[in-house]
């Protein structure tokens, strides 16, 4: 009996350590997000691939609420990065997940997109956005 309950703390303590290691991805924060632009502003879906975005051009409007979901299909880790005036997004996903970042853009012009693992804007995978 004693061993029974090892066996079941043991699972319990290795299922916990499994969740507090992997990405934070909130569900409820990602669908409130994506809710609150739906109503307020734009919703955009990235899908990352090895080495490129899909689209790789991204137009929104100036001072809009933009909920970016990255999704990313390749096999190795890639974000999504923008940076406009001294603020940058940044949304990373792990091979197989996405991930949704909320976020609302002030300066117009077209804003460098690029994916901040090593190697990879030097291989191509940058895009724009506009912001209009």
């Amino acid at each position: 009996m004693t061993k029974l309950y090892l066996g079941v703390a043991l699972l319990g303590a290795l299922a916990l350590a499994s969740t507090a290691c992997s990405p934070a991805t909130s569900v409820s924060a990602s669908k409130a997000a994506a809710s609150k632009a739906g109503t307020d502003g734009q919703a955009v879906t990235v899908t990352m691939t090895d080495l490129k975005f899909e689209p790789a051009t991204v137009t929104v409007k100036a001072g809009t609420l933009v909920s970016v979901t990255a999704a990313n299909k390749g096999v190795i880790e890639h974000n999504w990065v923008v940076k406009i005036g001294e603020e940058t997004t940044q949304v990373d996903a792990r091979p197989g997940q996405t991930a949704t970042r909320t976020f609302a853009p002030t300066a117009p012009g077209t804003h460098r997109i690029v994916c901040t693992i090593p190697g990879h804007e030097q291989a191509g995978m940058v895009g724009a956005l506009v912001v209009e």
